[in-house]
């Protein structure tokens, strides 16, 4: 058999794949969990860029380089 990669839902201490699987009733599998990436959303995509291309190629108004405090906002919105 190949090696492939399945994406499956772990609820009540069993694995279920999300889709069907062409192996024959009580075949032996290894299986090596990882877990799922976000899901791709093309519209915060846009958003943050657009947010990126408004924001100032220099320093803040008060002098202050606050970098490191914008790259965290959009790397990490949800820890807002």
């Amino acid at each position: 058999m190949s090696n492939r990669t399945i994406e499956a839902e772990y609820a009540g201490g069993v694995f279920r794949p999300l889709r069907p699987l062409d192996l024959d009733e009580g075949q032996r599998v290894t299986l090596t969990v990882a877990e799922a990436e976000q899901a791709w959303d093309p519209d915060r995509a846009k958003a943050v860029m657009r947010e990126l291309a408004a924001m100032p190629l220099e320093n803040h108004a008060d002098g202050e380089d606050r970098t490191s405090e914008d790259h965290d906002r959009f790397l990490y919105p949800e820890s807002k």
